[in-house]
């Protein structure tokens, strides 16, 4: 078993178009010593992945962070992941503290993210081949997962983050000073 340390597992997730992507590359550009950031994508997704791939897949990830903690680094993690889908993996945890933030938007603006999204063709056919949905019924899921997020946030005290009206800087500030309060 790892000796307790310092470090943590901050995990950002969120709804697709929240800027779970754009806040991960934003911490790989800011000084962040003894941390390491990922994109949850980062390891590849199969053609409409499958609840055995994503469990593998957070598992995964979860195994990575318990591995930086043994080399006493702390690792942020942008993908979207549930927090109770976290905290079923107790035995890879280890003692590594997680701390989850998940970022949301109302339904107006993942309306006009997602179309947006959808107006590029070469984006809307990888995501079509990726999630299998159409723009609507993207939106659907999608506004079912920020419910499930802010459902989630009530019953386990973490931290949500309305990205509605937020440049991706003031989101990726936000997020970084989150970190710095935590990292300690």
């Amino acid at each position: 078993m790892m000796e307790k340390t310092s470090t943590r597992l901050y995990w950002v997730g969120g709804a697709a178009t929240a800027g779970k992507t754009t806040t991960v590359f934003y911490l790989n550009t800011r000084p962040l010593p003894s941390f390491c950031v990922y994109d949850f994508d980062d390891i590849g997704m199969p053609h409409q992945p499958y609840k055995q791939w994503r469990r593998w897949a957070i598992r995964n990830w979860l195994s990575q962070a318990t591995s930086n903690a043994r080399q006493q680094k702390s690792t942020v993690i942008g993908g979207a992941v549930f927090f109770t889908e976290l905290i079923e993996n107790k035995e890879i945890l280890e003692n590594l503290k997680v701390l989850f933030c998940a970022l949301t938007l109302s339904p107006i603006e993942l309306r006009k993210r997602m179309k947006l999204r959808f107006s590029d063709d070469n984006q809307r056919k990888t995501w079509l081949k990726a999630v299998g949905m159409d723009l609507e019924e993207s939106i659907a899921l999608n506004l079912k997962t920020i419910e499930r997020y802010e459902r989630e946030a009530q019953e386990h005290t973490y931290l949500i983050i309305d990205t509605s009206q937020l440049s991706p800087d003031v989101v990726g500030n936000e997020i970084m000073q989150w970190i710095i309060n935590h990292s300690t």
